[in-house]
């Protein structure tokens, strides 16, 4: 049985005086989350390639705005 076990952090700046810190926060959400699991999804597949794992595992691309509208359907569903 395989495990991985990934934690990845990204830093992101903006610039204030040219965008809110909501927008930011907005544009984070769905342009930060998409960057990190696309580099996940590399470095996995890198990694499990390297060690000899054969066929390497190869997460799926996901949709993540559809996923950011699930979440905010939920969101307003629990109101």
């Amino acid at each position: 049985m395989l495990k991985i076990n990934l934690t990845m952090e990204g830093v992101f700046v903006g610039n204030t005086q040219k965008l809110k810190q909501e927008d930011f926060l907005d544009m984070l959400e769905l342009n930060g989350l998409t960057t990190l699991s696309q580099l996940s999804r590399a470095y996995i597949l890198t990694v499990t390639s390297l060690s000899g794992i054969n066929p390497p595992v190869k997460l799926p691309m996901v949709n993540i705005f559809k996923l950011m509208q699930q979440k905010k359907n939920n969101e307003a569903n629990k109101k």
